[in-house]
């Protein structure tokens, strides 16, 4: 019925005196059929309704493969990610599940507040959400807070659609350069390499755990690494923003084992965070 004007009727269908026994209306017929009794019979009334009309939301998830947070043409959809549908009290009265394509949908929506939310544990393994766009901004940018999947509270008007709740997803990609301070070297002599972390994808990356495997013929001389098994460690906190370096030292003590022999010492990223602590991947690591 929605969408549409309802029509109700009532009428008198039958009556008795006090002492039960049945009587006829003055004007009317009493029985269960309206306009029966011309010209005027008053012992039935109707009262017509509007329905209001139900609206649709969507639209899309996306791979933002330049991370800012804008559908540029050729960006691909991202398929299976769970959206829920919440009224004004946050309580979640609808769920789907993007398509091929990245669309999602939802149909027969009523009137009044509602949000959109992104479930964050349904992405893809490498992927997290891009930059969110401002309030109130165009239908091409990503909607969701990165920590929540949620959007803005938004009103439905009656028989709208709104097809312009996205979510735009960006790769973790973090680069790890290594260099040694300059040479000659003799036993004993200590040696420090430095380690510099760039992120180089569109996400910031917290808690990021480099280890460095240490070579027999150096030992560690380092009380800002933790040692275990031969393989040195250390966290930098973040959080390191997008575009953003930061640089570790590590320093060792050359041993009587390796006189006259080159040592290659290897370091790299074991695990990282994003921003609220949940373990992420690098997209080509």
């Amino acid at each position: 019925a929605a969408g549409s004007s309802l029509t109700n009727i009532a009428e008198i269908a039958s009556l008795e005196d006090p002492n039960g026994n049945p009587i006829t209306d003055i004007d009317s017929t009493p029985d269960s059929n309206p306009d029966n009794d011309p010209p005027a019979e008053d012992d039935h009334d109707t009262e017509a309704i509007h329905v209001e009309p139900l609206s649709e939301i969507g639209d899309f998830v996306w791979f933002d493969t330049n991370g800012d947070g804008q559908q540029d043409a050729g960006e691909p959809g991202v398929s299976n990610v769970t959206v829920y549908l919440l009224d004004s009290n946050g309580t979640v009265i609808a769920t789907t599940v993007t398509d091929s394509a990245g669309a999602y949908i939802f149909e027969n929506v009523l009137p009044g507040m509602h949000q959109v939310q992104f479930d964050l544990s349904t992405l893809p393994s490498d992927l997290f959400p891009t930059v969110q766009g401002p309030a109130g901004t165009d239908a091409n940018d990503s909607d969701a807070a990165p920590a929540t999947g949620l959007t803005e509270p938004f009103a439905v008007v009656s028989g709208t659609d709104d097809a312009s709740w996205d979510l735009g997803l960006a790769p973790m990609d973090l680069a790890l350069t290594k260099t040694a301070q300059a040479g000659p070297f003799s036993i004993g002599d200590s040696i420090t390499y430095t380690l510099s972390i760039s992120n180089e994808g569109f996400v910031a990356a917290s808690n990021i755990e480099v280890v460095d495997h240490i070579p027999g013929g150096l030992t560690l001389a380092d009380a800002n690494w933790r040692e275990a098994a031969g393989v040195a460690s250390r966290t930098l906190a973040g959080p390191l923003a997008p575009g953003a370096s930061s640089n570790l030292t590590i320093t060792f003590t050359i041993d009587q084992a390796s006189a006259g022999s080159s040592l290659t010492n290897i370091a790299e990223i074991a695990s990282l965070e994003d921003p609220n602590g949940n373990p992420i991947t690098d997209i080509d690591s």
